[in-house]
Order: C-alpha cells, then sequence, then structure tokens
C-alpha cells in the first residue's frame, strides 16, 4: 500500500498517506466494480460488434510478498484494457486459478446481460 500511496501527488507524509488510502479502498460507499460494470461491458460489445471476436489476456502477477494482483483484460489494438481484476494473498507461485475463474465469470455475466 506503501508504494502506491507514495506515487499520489500529496504533500502527507508516506505513513499519513498510507493511511488515507487504505481507508478510501475500505470505504464500503466506494462500489468500483458497481461504477466500472457499464464502461466494461460497452468495451466488450463494441469489440465484438467491431471484430466478431473477443481476445481475452489473464495475468497474475506477483506485487509484494505472498499477493499477488490477477487481471483479466480486453486485448485491443496491441493495448490491453483491464476489464476485471483482484488481490489474492499467496503462499506459493500457484494457486490463483480458482479466483481467475471467479473473475471469467464475472466477465461471462457482463456479455450474458
Amino acid at each position: 500500500m506503501s508504494k502506491i500511496a507514495c506515487k499520489v501527488p500529496v504533500e502527507a507524509k508516506l505513513t499519513s498517506a498510507t493511511r488515507r488510502l487504505g481507508r478510501l479502498l475500505d470505504n464500503p460507499a466506494i462500489q468500483m466494480r458497481k461504477w466500472y460494470e457499464p464502461i466494461a461491458r460497452q468495451w466488450l460489445e463494441t469489440q465484438f460488434r467491431g471484430m466478431g471476436e473477443i481476445r481475452l489476456i489473464v495475468d497474475g502477477t506477483r506485487v509484494v510478498f505472498e499477493n499477488q494482483s490477477l487481471m483479466v483484460a480486453l486485448a485491443y489494438r496491441k493495448k490491453v484494457i483491464p476489464i476485471a481484476w483482484a488481490w489474492v494473498k499467496q503462499i506459493r507461485r500457484h494457486g490463483g486459478a480458482v479466483k481467475q475463474l471467479v473473475l471469467l465469470a464475472f466477465i461471462q455475466m457482463l456479455l450474458l446481460k
């Protein structure tokens, strides 16, 4: 969290910025998936209408010890557009398959709505 907080342009100390960021992310009023869903659905629909197919990239990246970032992204014109993502606590390098399937189920739900 502190690595992200140090990039935030505030004049507060790093520990203060880290706490602020943590409180923001823990705020139940912030519903990122609900707000992002219409945008992600539009990108997927536009891709399918234009190309007749949707190419997804599934990626798992170790961020810090025992933590992994999982992402499902849309491949679009040599760019990657994140559609769904999650943080996973991992003890070993593998084991994120269940969470990846959950993310892919979310993508499937976007396509079927």
